[in-house]
Order: C-alpha cells, then structure tokens, then sequence
C-alpha cells in the first residue's frame, strides 16, 4: 500500500504546470543579446588575428633578414659567428632559395679564408613554408632597394605602399 501511494505522489507531481517553459518574448531578447555580443565581439577578434598575422610575418622577415646579412652581436673569439649570406659569399642572394641552397655560380665554403656557401641559411622543411608570410603569399626580395616584402592583410602589391610590409637589410 505505501509503494501506491508514493507512486500516485510521484506522478500527481510530476505532472507539468501551464505555466512551465520560457515565453517567447524571452527567447526573442536571449537571441537579440546574442547577436549584439557577436555583432560587437567579430570585428574585435578579426581585428586581433590580423593582428597576430603582421606580427607573425614581421617575425619570419625578420629571420630572412638575419640570413642574408647576418647579425653582427653575434661573436666567438672576436670574430663573427653568423655573419650570414652577404658575410660568406659577399653578395646579396639573388633569389630567397639562394638562403636554402647553394647556387651554382658560388663556392662551397672554405675554412681558411671564411668565404663561400656555408647554409643553409634558413631552416625549411621542405614546403617553402618560411619563404610564404601568414597569408601565403610568397614575400618579395627586391635587392636594388635591399628590402624583404610582404604584401600584407590585402593581399595586393602596393609596391611597398598601403598594408604591404616591408624590412630593410643591409
């Protein structure tokens, strides 16, 4: 007898109210102040991987620019330890796969007088990823102004003007 009664308790109260549930004026406002924190947060976080993306490629160019020309704080007894393409070879790459490979027309590296190919200069895995910046776009080695390019967030050659990036080496 008392199983009975507990169960006609249990199911008298399990029974829903009509008042039970949310209205639809309040799921109305949830959603609107969802779109209002989404149509405020989405500029903020393209903004911040744009961001991240220049900086990023501000970084690798500025890893291109310690294999061409080295970095002269870098010493062992007195002498320079990465003196870079320009210190070794004595010339500016003519091409960014000068950095990861030698090209025909140099010498391999020679001890005694410190001249010639001694690269690889940049590590690479084999992709080209190092030669590309954070848009995949390759960056632009231009040796008459001494300067590494990236086109930038646009994507478009502003010949070094509007987003482009750009570093100088030398």
């Amino acid at each position: 007898m008392k199983l009975l009664a507990i169960m006609r308790t249990v199911r008298v109260n399990s029974k829903k109210s009509p008042d039970a549930g949310f209205t639809l004026i309040e799921l109305v406002m949830v959603i609107v102040v969802m779109a209002a924190l989404a149509a405020v947060s989405v500029p903020r976080i393209n903004d911040f991987i744009t961001n991240s993306k220049i900086q990023a490629s501000k970084n690798e160019m500025l890893q291109i620019r310690a294999a061409i020309s080295g970095t002269p704080d870098r010493t062992a007894g007195g002498r320079y330890v990465d003196r870079g393409y320009i210190g070794d070879v004595g010339a500016v790459p003519s091409t960014f796969n000068d950095l990861l490979t030698k090209p025909g027309s140099v010498d391999p590296y020679d001890y005694f007088s410190r001249t010639g190919w001694n690269g690889p200069y940049l590590v690479d895995d084999g992709t080209g990823e190092i030669l590309r910046d954070a848009w995949l776009v390759n960056y632009v080695l231009n040796v008459a102004d001494s300067t590494i390019r990236s086109w930038g967030p646009d994507k478009i050659d502003d010949s070094g003007g509007g987003d482009d990036i750009v570093i100088k080496f030398q």
